[in-house]
């Protein structure tokens, strides 16, 4: 609760800030998790992939 950072959600993927040492822990956690049926692809992202480039391809929804 209190250690989550920022969180990024996008139509086809999020981001969830951690800290480093929950990293591996999530990860083995999360294997094999499904949203709405389908599954998940839990990874620590590299510093390129934390930040998209550019406004999201369209408006989220209130």
């Amino acid at each position: 609760g209190k250690e989550i950072g920022s969180i990024d959600i996008d139509e086809r993927y999020s981001f969830v800030e951690v800290p480093a040492r929950y990293h591996q822990q999530i990860v083995e956690r999360m294997a094999g998790a499904t949203l709405r049926g389908r599954p998940l692809e839990i990874r620590i992202a590299g510093e390129a992939e934390k930040r998209p480039a550019g406004p999201p391809r369209r408006p989220t929804a209130p």
